[in-house]
């Protein structure tokens, strides 16, 4: 699987930063932000997220300025549920995908 990801994408789209999208069910991905390119054709956006019927957005971040040695960015990011749970975590622990992943 990684092989094929690692086609997909050159190493250097890999590198930070990223678009960190985050949806109310808890699903995440991050996305090089050079995967979003702008148009001669003034168009109103681009996809970055695909949502099942029943999930809508609930954040994006742009995370990955700061990077460590590895090229894996040693941010956080705190979730905090309507329930009150907070969760702490590491933005290198979020999986990179293209824009048209689910």
């Amino acid at each position: 699987m990684l092989q094929v990801f690692l086609r997909k994408f050159n190493a250097k789209s890999l590198n930070g930063p990223w678009l960190l999208f985050v949806s109310e069910s808890g699903y995440g991905k991050r996305v090089p932000l050079s995967r979003f390119h702008s148009s001669r054709l003034n168009r109103v956006g681009l996809i970055g997220y695909k949502f099942s019927s029943e999930d809508r957005l609930a954040a994006v971040f742009v995370v990955g300025f700061s990077v460590a040695e590895d090229g894996e960015s040693d941010e956080q990011v705190v979730i905090v549920s309507q329930s009150g749970t907070v969760n702490r975590i590491k933005v290198r622990d979020i999986s990179i995908q293209s824009r048209y992943a689910r």
